[in-house]
Parts: structure tokens; sequence; C-alpha cells
């Protein structure tokens, strides 16, 4: 998502509480998409029984796994897609957007039968609706750290876009959170039996509430200038890659992450699986130890 010009000439227009809101708006969104990352990783072990009963041990726990990675090959699209719909209609647009299909999928993952209900179905459809998770998790991280970096100030404008990073750290430490209480709370039939769908459920209130505080922040002033000014683009992403310098910058913008990305999701996302799995730790001791590492990444 590429940003419009003329950012210093629309500062003044913003106060502080809209500035607060804005970053509130785009933080609430990331919180929703990564959330659902973390309450997958929790209840990876489960849904591998719900989905692959046919599959033991680590065959099950391998395809719930896989489907979690192929997921990351629809992120660039969602990125493009939503990114282009942003710079073209408005970034508020594809906020909604993300939110709306982030929300739809993680809500219908919480309520489709599994294997024992409706065989190869189940995993099928599994698989569909995390692709589409994974779409638009490509267009919210995008589009939320511009929305945020149009708001700010320009000497606290990385401070106010680390609050869009952090939501998606406490999403998965409210995802594992989650996992601790309902692990202490009921026993392992309950929770293979429905237990495991109560996180996936909770993300529609979740929805709402992003859905409510979005639409209630207008559009940057960034670019609505640009678009008084006749400044926005009719291909953006021909646009974006059209000088070798601008492709240098992507190429270096899609590797950077790579690098933090890999360990990220496989101590964060993994690291329940594995302890409680090969190590024969309890799922909530797993849990906790995850949590623990997730509030320290949330505080650094």
């Amino acid at each position: 998502m590429t940003a419009t010009s003329n950012v210093q000439g629309t500062e003044a227009k913003l106060s502080s509480a809209d500035r607060r809101r804005a970053t509130l708006a785009g933080s609430a969104g990331m919180f929703i998409e990564f959330y659902e990352y973390g309450i997958y990783g929790a209840m990876a072990p489960i849904i591998a029984q719900v989905f692959f009963p046919q599959d033991s041990g680590p065959v099950g726990i391998l395809a719930t796994w896989a489907i979690f990675g192929v997921t990351f090959l629809f992120r660039p699209l969602g990125g493009i897609v939503l990114g282009v719909l942003g710079d073209r209609f408005g970034r508020k647009r594809a906020l909604l957007m993300s939110i709306w299909i982030i929300t739809i999928a993680t809500v219908l993952i919480g309520l489709t039968p599994g294997y024992a209900a409706i065989g190869i179905a189940a995993p099928v459809l599994l698989l569909l609706l995390r692709l589409a998770q994974g779409f638009s998790a490509g267009g919210e991280v995008s589009a939320a750290m511009t929305f945020v970096g149009e708001h700010a100030e320009p000497r606290r404008r990385a401070f106010s876009v680390s609050f869009v990073q952090v939501a998606s750290f406490a999403a998965l430490l409210c995802g594992t959170s989650l996992g601790i209480v309902l692990t202490s709370l009921l026993d392992d039939a309950a929770m293979n039996s429905w237990g495991w769908r109560i996180p996936f459920l909770v993300a529609l209130p979740l929805g709402l509430a992003g859905l409510w505080i979005r639409r209630t922040i207008g559009e940057t002033e960034v670019f609505e200038q640009g678009k008084k000014e006749g400044k926005i683009g009719n291909s953006p992403f021909r646009e974006m890659l059209s000088t070798p310098a601008n492709r240098r910058n992507v190429g270096i913008a899609m590797v950077l992450p790579i690098l933090n990305g890999v360990g990220y999701y496989v101590i964060f996302n993994y690291l329940p699986t594995y302890l409680s799995k090969s190590l024969n730790f309890a799922a909530s001791t797993s849990f906790i130890i995850t949590s623990i590492g997730l509030a320290m990444l949330c505080l650094s």
C-alpha cells in the first residue's frame, strides 16, 4: 500500500483524540486477525483429532500445520488486492473488508463439523477458510500500518505504528490464555467435542466490536488530500514496481519479515504443540510457557 504526498500539510488538522482513535482502529483489527492465529496454534492438537482422526500421531499434526502454513501463500495476494483497494478507494474501505473476512472465516471454522460428521469435506472446508484468513491477514497488515502511520504525528509515527504490531502479539497472548482457561475448566472429552470451538466463536463479538470502532473513524487526511489533488493513481501496483529503486525497496520489505517471521511462528504458534506432543507437557503448562514468552514480547 503506497502513501500519498503532502503528509505534513494535513497533520495540523488532526487532534490528539483523532490520532488515538485511529491508532485504536488500526490496532483493533490487527488484534482480531492474529487472535485467530493464536487460537489455531493453541488448539492444533485438538484440531488434528477432529479433522484428521484417520491419521494418527504425527501425521494428523503435520496435516493440521500444513493447512496453517499454506495460508501464508495467500497473504501476498491479500496484501496486493486490499493494498490496491486502499490506495484507490481509501484505507478505511480496505480495513473494513479485511476485518469482515477474518471474522466470518474464523466463526465458520468454529461451526464446521468434524471428519466424523462430514468426512473429507471437513478438512477441505478448514483449508478454504484458512486461505480466506491468510488473504485477510495479508491485506490487514499493510492497511492498518498505513492508516495509523498517516494519522500519526511525524515525531511519534514509529511509536504509534508500534501499537499495531503489539496488538498482534497481544492477540496471540489472549489466544493462548484462553487455551489455559479452557483446558483448566474442561476435560479432554469436552475439549475434543465442543470446547475447542469456543475461541473461534468468540471472534464474532470481537469482530463486531472491531467493525464498530473502524466505522466510527474517518478516512486519513493524507488520502483525502491526494484525492482532491488528483494524485490517486489508477494502477498503484504497477506504479509501485515502475522503477528499479521501488523494486529494490519492495524486495527488501519482503525479505526482512521472513527473517523474523519463521522463528516467531515456530516459537509462539508451534511451541504448545511441540511441548504437549513431543515432550509430554500438560496442555495447560504448554500454554503458560508460551504466554510468558508472549507477555515479554509485548513489553519489549
